[in-house]
């Protein structure tokens, strides 16, 4: 993991990780990611996200198994406790985002999911390389409450993903840039733990690939200028830049 290091510095350093040291006695700061023999320094202007050169390792690698330990499972702190929609209600604002990247295409392959049940549940997914969806399913029904947009995407190739719940209309934001949006309905409170790599206790359309920095936001919803600046062009920081600092890093 990560070393951490506090230093004390008289500049604004929200979102840099090349950092100026104010102490009397100068060090030079840098965040280096280990690599044998590419050792690369990546900055707020440093390389390209999408190749990855030097970072790909970081990222959660799902096997595409079966094996329900093969995903990840984020339990929320008590049962339908609202902890994973916007709010009591399920009509206020909300924002999940992440880089994805697949490693075989399977048909419908689910990125994230909260699943109580196959007619109670909550999922993000890919659809054979030519769609992304996220739905809310209860009583077997997601009317009202699905979005589909038209986005062709391959294997080994990172893409950001950005989908944000403004009042009732959902945009899915693909590499930063708005890919489509529609009516979505009043979320529901499902009594199960978000999933990364697929559904919790199933053994269908489970995910082969890579996952990397998965950002939940209860309550608010990415504007389409956070969108963008969160993809960043690429940049291998997800970083909300100037618009607040916000970082979420591996």
């Amino acid at each position: 993991s990560d070393t951490k290091l506090l230093i004390h510095s008289n500049t604004d350093i929200d979102g840099d990780t090349s950092i100026v040291d104010s102490s009397p006695s100068e060090h030079v700061i840098d965040r280096k990611v280990a690599e044998p023999g590419n050792d690369p320094v990546y900055a707020n202007t440093g390389v390209n996200r999408s190749s990855l050169a030097g970072a790909s390792y970081n990222a959660i690698n799902f096997a595409n198994s079966s094996d329900d330990n093969e995903r990840l499972h984020v339990v929320q702190p008590s049962p339908n406790d609202n902890f994973f929609r916007p709010d009591a209600s399920g009509t206020g604002d909300m924002t999940w985002a992440f880089w994805w990247r697949f490693s075989a295409l399977s048909g419908i392959d689910v990125m994230m999911s909260q699943y109580e049940s196959g007619t109670e549940n909550m999922s993000i997914y890919g659809n054979s390389g030519t769609t992304l969806t996220i739905e809310d399913k209860t009583g077997n029904s997601h009317s009202g409450r699905q979005l589909n947009v038209s986005q062709s995407y391959s294997n080994d190739t990172w893409y950001h993903a950005c989908i944000t719940k403004n009042g009732t209309t959902m945009t899915w934001y693909h590499n930063g840039t708005s890919a489509g949006s529609g009516t979505f309905g009043a979320m529901t409170a499902f009594d199960a733990p978000i999933s990364l790599g697929g559904q919790r206790g199933t053994t269908s359309y489970h995910y082969h690939g890579f996952l990397d920095q998965v950002m939940i936001i209860r309550g608010a919803a990415l504007t389409a200028t956070q969108a963008s600046t969160l993809y960043g062009g690429g940049n291998a920081n997800t970083t909300i830049g100037t618009l607040g600092g916000l970082i979420v890093h591996e």
